[in-house]
């Protein structure tokens, strides 16, 4: 039903009988009507650039974590180097993301092979003032051309799916006290980390 209802309303997006990837299926899920997160480059010698602001209205935060041991420790600096370059110094633009509104939902995408941390609570900080937490609600896995999944209930207990195995149903892998890697699961790596605004 989600597949047709996909397919009908962005055709080239959603190819039928062809493959999609989990960033497009996300960005379509995860679209909001207000702006979640502005970024601006910037020199890091501090020479002046006109650059304009690009704004994010999905709840699909791309963030990479090339420099960080977990996603609270990227989001606490959410800097990028840019492929842009200074117009004075001709060095690579910085490029500083700040969150301007809360989502319900946030899915972060992660850099493939950088093992990161997956916090179970994230603390978000809104236009440099408002404190928003966040909790893990799921993890998406992919290796082999094959997704799979993690989801976290309420009570903290992690719950494994992997259509093609389990079916319709859920295997219980523990909770997230039992120091459980989120990371990796059955030999694929962890490629979206998707939490829920309490």
């Amino acid at each position: 039903m989600i597949r047709r209802k996909l397919f009908k309303e962005n055709p080239r997006s959603f190819a039928w009988g062809d493959i999609t990837s989990v960033s497009s299926i996300l960005q379509y899920m995860l679209a909001c009507d207000i702006p979640i997160v502005s970024s601006l480059g910037y020199c890091p010698h501090f020479h002046v650039q006109y650059d304009e602001p690009l704004i994010v209205s999905s709840g699909l935060i791309s963030c990479g974590t090339e420099h960080a041991d977990s996603l609270q420790s990227r989001l606490d600096s959410f800097e990028s180097v840019s492929r842009r370059t200074c117009n004075v110094c001709n060095d690579n633009l910085v490029r500083w993301y700040k969150f301007i509104n809360d989502a319900f939902l946030l899915a972060f995408e992660i850099s493939p092979n950088r093992k990161i941390i997956l916090d179970h609570v994230l603390r978000v900080v809104i236009n440099e003032n408002d404190c928003i937490t966040y909790h893990l609600r799921g993890v998406i896995y992919h290796g082999n051309n094959h997704f799979t999944c993690r989801v976290v209930s309420p009570l903290e207990l992690v719950w494994f799916h992997d259509g093609l195995v389990t079916g319709s149903t859920m295997v219980l892998d523990g909770n997230l006290s039992s120091q459980i890697d989120l990371y990796t699961c059955r030999e694929k790596s962890a490629t979206v980390a998707v939490y829920l605004r309490l």
